[in-house]
């Protein structure tokens, strides 16, 4: 209580010390008297002159204020250097007992500490060792140097890798059998692929086939078709060539008969029947193919041979 009576006796000495030559309502009423002056025209040089003497009248206020105030600064900037010196001096007797006080105080805080850490430590051990993580514990020290801040955060943090292992796990196992369903389902569905591929391949084969049979049986048809009509064609042209032939033989034979003819009215009447007779006998004997005809045929020629000697015997 005195010692701060002291401090607000010494601090209204201070104040008193330091009162400035002007107190504030002294400026404030010249700065209202001030604020009357003003400049309607900038380019008059009264009005200006007198904006300019104000100015440095409130400048020269200014300066004085600045100049005690600096003063003042100064007589306690060293004052509180000095005050600094004694207050290091009287410290510097008394920190260092006080450092070694404080010395036996953190060493015995250290060894209690010590002590309720090892207490902590088997429990500690087993609510490591229920995680399951499989990893190793920091040794004993480490454990015991942590506080219960620190232990509940090494706690969480290997629980939660624990978790997220567990998850990730459980992730990998769902993965693999989704993997393996959709493997099933794909080789299932490459199964009933090939086989359905293999049935139209098969089908494709068998239209092949059938198709390779049609273009076989169209092709031996054309070819049979071309065969006839070349055996029809080279049958109408030998056809043709036989009657062209036969009628050039028979043009011939009657020009030659003409000719004999012309020839045997010149002759007396049993040369011309020997003639007649030689000229029957060399009558080319027609090509016939069926039986009956060739019976005939062979009748005829009997009966030809008889006339002819008939004929030759006038």
């Amino acid at each position: 209580m005195n010692e701060q009576l002291t401090i607000q006796n010494l601090e209204s000495q201070v104040t008193e010390m330091t009162k400035f030559d002007v107190t504030k309502e002294e400026l404030q009423k010249i700065v209202d008297k001030t604020k009357s002056i003003t400049a309607s025209n900038l380019e008059d040089k009264v009005q200006l002159e007198l904006v300019k003497k104000t100015r440095l009248e409130l400048r020269g206020y200014e300066i004085e204020i600045e100049k005690a105030g600096k003063g003042y600064r100064d007589i306690f900037n060293k004052a509180n250097k000095l005050e600094k010196e004694k207050e290091n001096e009287l410290l510097d007797v008394v920190r260092p007992e006080t450092a070694r006080l404080k010395e036996l105080e953190d060493e015995a805080k250290e060894i209690a500490v010590e002590k309720e850490q090892r207490a902590k430590l088997p429990k500690r051990m087993e609510r490591l060792a229920a995680i399951g993580d499989g990893e190793d514990n920091l040794c004993d020290e480490d454990l015991m140097k942590m506080d219960s801040n620190e232990f509940e955060a090494y706690y969480n943090s290997r629980v939660a890798e624990k978790l997220e292992d567990d998850r990730v796990a459980l992730e990998e196992e769902a993965q693999e059998k989704r993997d393996a369903d959709e493997l099933e389902i794909k080789l299932k569905r490459d199964i009933d692929e090939a086989k359905l591929q293999a049935e139209r391949d098969e089908v494709a084969v068998e239209k092949r086939k059938i198709e390779a049979d049609r273009e076989r049986l169209e092709y031996e048809e054309n070819a049979r078709i071309a065969m006839e009509e070349k055996a029809a064609k080279e049958k109408e042209e030998a056809k043709l060539e036989q009657e062209r032939l036969a009628k050039f033989v028979e043009d011939e034979r009657k020009r030659e008969e003409a000719k004999e003819a012309k020839r045997l009215e010149l002759l007396p009447d049993k040369e011309k029947l020997e003639l007649y007779a030689d000229d029957l006998l060399n009558v080319d004997m027609p090509l016939v193919e069926s039986a009956d005809a060739i019976e005939f045929l062979g009748d005829a020629t009997i009966l030809l041979a008889e006339v002819t000697n008939k004929i030759k015997s006038f």
